[in-house]
């Protein structure tokens, strides 16, 4: 068999500026046919639109990740750190095969409710529309946007401020095939970021000096590729961006604009049948036209390597040295160092166990004085599946952050019960 790639979803338990929950959808199902056991050919095939409702609920003990140290009744009012939070939602995907083409359509709402923290209580949504094209044997690619909206996280700011963020994202890829060994292709994406409370996005409410939170982002990538016969790929590319901050409340004038260049070598190699290897090494090159403070030039790089150690197991190693955008009262961007390993265990069809572990370390390059944060984790899911139409989780994550600024460390315990049903 092929193998499936899951670092995507295993990345997916990463902390980012997000304050996201598990949900089923990050659980590796048998019934996706990624386990040798269980092949996706002997399964009826799903149906080209599928609509969904779910819910989920978590128990968060430090919500707004504050420091052992912090006051918390000056902070947030109360003692209570901890808060139980309610999802509700629908949604819709769908894959809509037209001749050689497809139209890939998948949406969501979700609710969230706060018992304690109500102030908080939000609906969020994430929307796509794909349309992945093919013409004559040698031309192919994706046209699509994506739009969501979701809740900031808390890691950063450490204050109970509501900042829900709006992402816009439109893409375009092509591929040409010079030769059947030889690939020419081109990408272009932009994306762009609203914020309902900017002065929580930049900062401006930590006393801390206030920086930019990302406007903006323009790239465009060109590169080629080696193909073998049985599908893998060795390349290198070029990727151009610019980039534009919006000023926090109370500052004129500064031009936040940045311009980088990645030049990378690019592989997506399968060592075996049961083992694959995604990977990227470069050097990246970001220039800001006013602050020379936040300049960055160095090697960054991304290796993901999922392997099928049995019939019902797989696991996933990944590293990166890569810039993240952050929202943070001392700079607009970290360089974020990480390694994680996630390994999964079906038992049988209906049932997965899963756990991630993970380390990051985030410089925050350009600030005074210079904050590295970092995040240690571990979580461990289990799935029950008893129908094809209907998916149960259960959830336990422990993760700490430890930091050279004061006040920045903190801990948490995470409990989540998550449902869905599919018609």
């Amino acid at each position: 068999m092929r193998l499936t790639p899951i670092a995507a979803l295993a990345l997916a338990w990463l902390p980012t500026a997000a304050a996201a929950y598990q949900t089923t959808d990050q659980v590796m199902w048998p019934a996706q046919g990624i386990y040798p056991a269980y092949p996706a050919e002997e399964q009826a095939p799903a149906r080209p639109v599928q609509f969904f409702v779910s819910g989920g609920l978590y128990h968060d003990s430090n919500l707004f990740r504050l420091s052992d140290g912090a006051n918390t009744q000056a902070l947030l009012g109360t003692s209570q750190r901890s808060d139980n939070i309610r999802r509700i939602g629908v949604g819709l995907k769908a894959d809509l095969p037209i001749s050689r083409q497809h139209l890939l359509f998948d949406a969501r709402v979700d609710d969230f409710h706060y018992s304690t923290f109500g102030f908080l209580d939000h609906s969020q949504y994430s929307a796509s529309a794909t349309w992945k094209w093919q013409a004559g044997s040698r031309w192919n690619g994706d046209l699509g946007y994506a739009r969501q909206r979701f809740l900031s996280g808390f890691g950063l700011l450490q204050l109970p401020q509501k900042n829900l963020v709006t992402e816009s994202h439109a893409y375009a890829s092509v591929n040409r095939l010079l030769t059947p060994r030889w690939r020419a292709r081109g990408a272009l994406d932009r994306s762009s970021y609203d914020y309902s409370n900017l002065a929580a996005a930049t900062g401006a409410l930590s006393g801390a000096t206030p920086v930019s939170a990302l406007d903006r982002a323009t790239s465009l990538t060109l590169g080629g590729d080696y193909l073998t016969p049985p599908g893998n790929s060795v390349g290198a590319q070029v990727k151009l961006t610019d980039g534009r901050y919006v000023n926090p409340p109370g500052v004129s004038g500064l031009d936040n604009r940045y311009r980088e260049t990645e030049v990378s070598g690019v592989a997506d190699w399968h060592a075996t049948g049961k083992s694959r290897f995604i990977g990227r090494l470069g050097y990246t090159d970001r220039r800001h036209d006013q602050v020379s403070a936040r300049n960055f030039h160095g090697v960054t790089a991304r290796l993901d390597y999922d392997w099928i150690t049995g019939a019902k197991t797989l696991l996933n190693f990944a590293g990166w040295r890569e810039l993240e955008a952050v929202e943070s009262s001392l700079a607009s961007y970290a360089l974020s160092e990480g390694l994680s390993f996630g390994p999964h265990w079906a038992p049988t069809f209906r049932t997965v166990v899963q756990a991630h572990l993970f380390r990051v370390r985030r410089d925050y390059l350009g600030s005074s004085p210079e904050r590295v944060d970092t995040v240690r984790g571990a979580n461990v899911t289990f799935g029950y599946n008893p129908r094809r139409t209907m998916r149960f989780s259960l959830g336990l994550e422990r993760g700490s952050q430890s930091s050279n600024i004061p006040n920045a460390d903190y801990d948490y315990d995470l409990v989540s019960a998550n449902a869905r049903f599919s018609f």
